[in-house]
């Protein structure tokens, strides 16, 4: 689907835990999915946590192609799709000791994980200078770069575009006003020709990441600062952003359905892929790593 995008400002990473040191260059190696290969008498595993979104046919295709090059095993250890969760997970994983060995974790938790994650500065002395410094500095504490990014992910607008060619608009929404008009005329037009639960726009509205996400996206673009900002003032009570967030809550039961604040990330995602959506809220996720990683 085509879509405009807005910076989330948040790239998931890859950190290693310290009860791995041991089998540091293997991890290192094992982030491209090109390593040394093992003997395969003496089989080395690879503990490594995806989220839910991850388990599909193409990286498990990389994982046994992985497997196949280095006779390095991977264990997959499956997360829970809300952020809270699979941050209580991997405190445990990593308080074990032994529990994983390749995380994914938000930039937002490097501080609160680095007690047990590794310095990579040493096994990515290499590849370090390809990455971007601003990126790195998120992930650096008390002088170690505990994780690398692997990918950014972008807040996007997923859309129809057979129905606004069919309504007669010939680009996506730019505000959240025109985004309010095309969805309240295409989901009227859409019902009236019989599917009567069809709905303009649907997003994530359940108490979560994703929202305070949403949220934020919605008061920058009324004006109403970052909730904090660079001079760490908190900006968050203005009247900007309590328009903006007015202006939210009145899409639901007008051009979103009443259950959209439960909505987490799949639910969503399942209305517009059944066809009962004209635009939906997403993440997009472009790589970051250069070739090398």
């Amino acid at each position: 689907m085509e879509g405009y995008r807005s910076c989330r400002g948040v790239a998931p990473t890859r950190g290693i835990s310290q009860g791995a040191m041991g089998t540091l260059a293997i991890l290192m190696l094992g982030i491209p999915l090109i390593g040394c290969r093992q003997s395969p008498r003496e089989p080395v595993t690879l503990r490594y946590t995806y989220s839910w979104n991850e388990d599909r046919p193409k990286t498990r295709a990389l994982l046994q192609q992985f497997t196949q090059e280095t006779g390095i095993r991977v264990k997959n250890i499956p997360i829970a799709e809300y952020t809270r969760d699979y941050l209580d997970l991997a405190r445990k994983l990593l308080a074990d000791g032994s529990g994983a060995d390749l995380l994914n974790i938000d930039l937002i938790w490097s501080p609160i994980l680095e007690p047990d994650l590794i310095d990579l500065r040493p096994a990515l002395a290499a590849e370090i200078p390809q990455l971007e410094p601003e990126l790195l500095s998120s992930y650096t504490v008390n002088g170690k770069l505990v994780a690398v990014p692997f990918n950014v992910p972008l807040g996007g607008l997923e859309y129809r575009t057979d129905l606004l060619r069919e309504y007669g608009y010939d680009h996506p929404p730019r505000t959240w006003t025109e985004l309010e008009s095309m969805a309240e005329r295409i989901q009227a037009g859409e019902r009236a020709k019989g599917t009567k639960d069809f709905w303009g726009y649907v997003w994530q509205g359940a108490a979560g990441e994703a929202l305070t996400c949403n949220a934020l996206e919605w008061q920058v673009a009324a004006g109403g600062g970052r909730i904090i900002e660079q001079d760490r003032t908190i900006s968050v009570n203005n009247p900007a952003a309590i328009r903006a967030w007015q202006q939210a809550k009145r899409w639901i039961n007008w051009i979103s359905p009443p259950s959209v604040v439960a909505f987490r990330e799949l639910d969503s995602m399942l209305v517009f892929d059944s066809g009962k959506a004209a635009f939906n809220r997403i993440w997009l996720r472009c790589a970051f790593l250069p070739p090398t990683l």
